[in-house]
């Protein structure tokens, strides 16, 4: 199973006791969105192209790790895909935490160790020292949590090109491992005017630098 810290939490909670051949796996988690407000991008999306969406795929690599690309396709055949300096979705996110869930300013699995999972993956920002074509392509983070995410990595690392870090390493470009995020004074504000605006109005109106579009 593979979830946010808090699903996975969740399910241990429920479950009581983990059956052996049942292995958690979190992931470095900066927060989770409203569904609102990412209903609303899409129906923005939807005006915009004249059509229903089909599919949806966050931070698509077509132009590499760094892009934070979103692809959205279109029932019509058409697609939209822009990278964090062009898309209204990331950059009311990740620069302004326009539409944060309430419930992740206080999340209660901000910590290490994990005691919830086996093991927990992640993007590996900040590393050093790669080559052109690993940081287009991306690089993971695999933290081992118990004895038993040890053991399933032991069984499947031959199919891994892996190299042993630091968890400094991680922390470095990965502050969410263990750092809520705050609040945006402007977060009442978009819900308002998402009301009444499109959402890529919404979130301009709101948007704070860096902006490229």
């Amino acid at each position: 199973f593979c979830g946010t810290p808090c699903q996975n939490a969740a399910l241990k909670a429920y479950l009581g006791n983990i059956p052996d051949n049942l292995f958690l796996m979190d992931f470095i988690c900066r927060s989770i969105n409203s569904p609102v407000a990412f209903d609303a991008y899409l129906k923005d999306l939807e005006v915009q192209y004249s059509s229903r969406v089909s599919l949806v795929h966050l931070k698509n690599k077509k132009y590499g790790w760094h892009s934070l690309a979103s692809q959205v396709q279109f029932k019509n055949g058409k697609e939209s895909i822009k990278t964090v300096e062009n898309d209204w979705w990331v950059q009311g996110f990740v620069h302004n935490d326009l539409y944060t869930r309430s419930s992740c300013y206080n999340c209660k699995y901000k910590h290490l160790p994990r005691l919830n999972v086996d093991i927990t993956i992640g993007d590996f920002w900040g590393i050093k020292g790669q080559t052109q074509e690993d940081n287009f392509s991306g690089i993971s983070a695999i933290l081992i949590d118990s004895k038993k995410g040890y053991t399933l990595l032991q069984k499947i690392k031959s199919n891994l090109e892996l190299d042993e870090k630091t968890i400094k390493e991680v922390l470095s470009g990965n502050p969410a491992l263990l750092t809520n995020p705050k609040r945006s004074s402007r977060y009442g504000e978009f819900f308002e005017l998402i009301e009444k605006y499109p959402f890529s109005v919404a979130v301009k109106k709101l948007i704070v630098p860096p902006i490229y579009i």
